[in-house]
């Protein structure tokens, strides 16, 4: 597989804007002090990246490691999506490719968010 090269687009206000038209597979990174901190990805075209969205939105104090890292720093994030028209098992692929790397921090060694 080779290096990926990503278009990546800020999401202004993510914590509050309108999500209509993000029902599309893709990938999110979050940045802090922009240092990207965390990758995932979303593969059903059913919800999509919205759906991923709302849910880092949510999140707060329960037993994942990443979602209280977002809660507690939720203001300070910046998050960045792509868009892509790949299959399921594609989209994970590239978002794995990019954990090993850009080694985020709050992303596992091995590429699992993690559960404490």
């Amino acid at each position: 597989m080779t290096e990926p090269h990503i278009e990546w687009t800020t999401l202004d206000r993510w914590q509050t804007v309108n999500l209509v038209g993000f029902k599309q597979p893709g990938l999110i990174r979050f940045l802090l002090d922009g240092e990207v901190v965390f990758i995932a990805y979303a593969a059903s075209p059913e919800t999509g990246v919205g759906a991923r969205i709302g849910a880092y939105r949510r999140c707060g104090a329960g037993k994942d490691l990443v979602e209280r890292r977002i809660a507690r720093h939720r203001d300070d994030l910046d998050l960045q999506f792509c868009f892509l028209d790949q299959p399921r098992d594609r989209i994970r692929a590239l978002r794995d490719q990019l954990v090993k790397r850009d080694k985020p921090a709050w992303n596992t060694p091995n590429g699992y968010r993690g559960r404490i």
